[in-house]
């Protein structure tokens, strides 16, 4: 199904803009771009199946839990599921739920899943950055499913070089990722664009962070904001233009959800392609010889 005009204009919280997904040609074009009214339903399913005997704690977390929603965006749900007899019962059961999502509401679900087990031998990834967002979303009205995720989880803590590592880690993987955007299959070059445009919002993240820039809150709108008020103007600038592939793509997904033109929308990918890669790849390089001095 197609959106109409005032698509994205309803999709704004007062704090957060949603983001997230590049959408592939073939998405568009069979419509399989959800409705700002399908997250709701979408939500009201997740809530349900996550209280149910085997959860022991869930929360939402990233866009869901600011309540911004966009034809771009997922939902973002942590589980800590009760240890299982047979664990693949517990992963099945999560897979159901996803493919549920998104057959019924065409909304994507993106599930963090964690056992009891894991919690108590330090075996799973609920540290650092996600630790502190899922502490900063509980906050927000509607976040919590069942019980209390974060009292489970252990004080989180940022060092110079987990930032450090962290944003490495992504030029690195963005530049493996690389190759010539003619030849690409239209998946593939949608999951680099992807990481080429959520990178500098993360990495920009990490590093308030790191000089304790955020408190309550760190959706978009607020990073953006502590960011420019307290970084050097050439991180700042650097920033702001690779982070502009967001603005910039966000129209062009509202001309298409009205009427899809394959060829034009692969010209957009590819745009995309020439105008953020550098920009962001500049953004990281500046932002790892900031951290060496420090």
């Amino acid at each position: 199904m197609f959106v109409g005009v005032g698509y994205l204009q309803q999709t704004v919280h007062k704090k957060e803009v949603a983001m997230g997904r590049i959408l592939t040609c073939s998405q568009l074009s069979r419509g399989a771009v959800p409705r700002v009214t399908n997250f709701r339903p979408a939500l009201t399913l997740v809530r349900e199946r996550c209280s149910g005997f085997w959860v022991e704690s869930a929360q939402l977390f990233g866009s869901a839990a600011y309540g911004a929603y966009g034809p771009r965006s997922d939902i973002d749900v942590i589980i800590i599921g009760k240890e299982p007899t047979n664990p693949a019962h517990l992963r099945g059961y999560v897979a159901c739920l996803v493919d549920d999502v998104m057959k019924n509401y065409a909304v994507p679900l993106s599930v963090q899943l964690v056992t009891e087990k894991q919690l108590e031998t330090g075996s799973h990834t609920l540290i650092g950055p996600l630790a502190r967002h899922l502490r900063r979303v509980a906050a927000f009205e509607g976040a919590k499913i069942k019980g209390d995720v974060c009292g489970r989880l252990p004080p989180p803590e940022i060092t110079t070089a987990e930032v450090r590592d962290y944003v490495v880690r992504k030029f690195c993987k963005i530049q493996t990722m690389l190759t010539n955007p003619d030849r690409m299959l239209d998946s593939q070059l949608c999951r680099l664009l992807q990481k080429v445009v959520e990178a500098p919002l993360h990495v920009a993240r990490r590093q308030l962070d790191l000089i304790g820039g955020l408190n309550e809150d760190d959706c978009s709108a607020v990073v953006i904001e502590r960011y420019r008020a307290t970084m050097p103007d050439e991180l700042v600038q650097a920033f702001l233009a690779a982070h502009g592939a967001n603005s910039f793509y966000d129209a062009q997904v509202v001309t298409h959800t009205q009427k899809f033109n394959k060829e034009g929308y692969q010209n957009v990918l590819k745009n995309l392609y020439v105008e953020y890669v550098d920009k962001t790849l500049s953004y990281l390089e500046l932002v790892m010889k900031d951290l060496a001095r420090s």
